[in-house]
């Protein structure tokens, strides 16, 4: 079984197929459930990856980005690199 991939200092480059089957990729309104964006660094246009976003409870606004495959366990950030990614992005 293939699994989750995170991108040297980004989010997955590749997910594992249980995690594809349950994200979406359009979130609606209040929706609950996974969620993935794709990440492009502004500056010089580079993808940075699959973030994916968990939005449930008191986290339905804005969501909580997993670090994580919950199926896998296989990494979906790659958190060795010292500069920051962006967290102050919103849908």
């Amino acid at each position: 079984m293939q699994k989750c991939k995170a991108q040297s200092g980004g989010y997955a480059k590749h997910l594992c197929p249980a995690m594809g089957r349950v994200v979406e990729s359009q979130p609606r309104s209040n929706a609950k459930g996974l969620f993935m964006a794709t990440i492009v660094s502004m500056t010089t246009g580079e993808s940075k990856g699959t973030r994916v976003i968990l939005k449930q409870g008191e986290h339905l606004k804005n969501g909580v980005v997993l670090n994580y495959c919950p199926f896998c366990g296989n990494a979906l950030r790659d958190l060795s690199d010292e500069t920051p990614i962006d967290t102050e992005e919103h849908f």
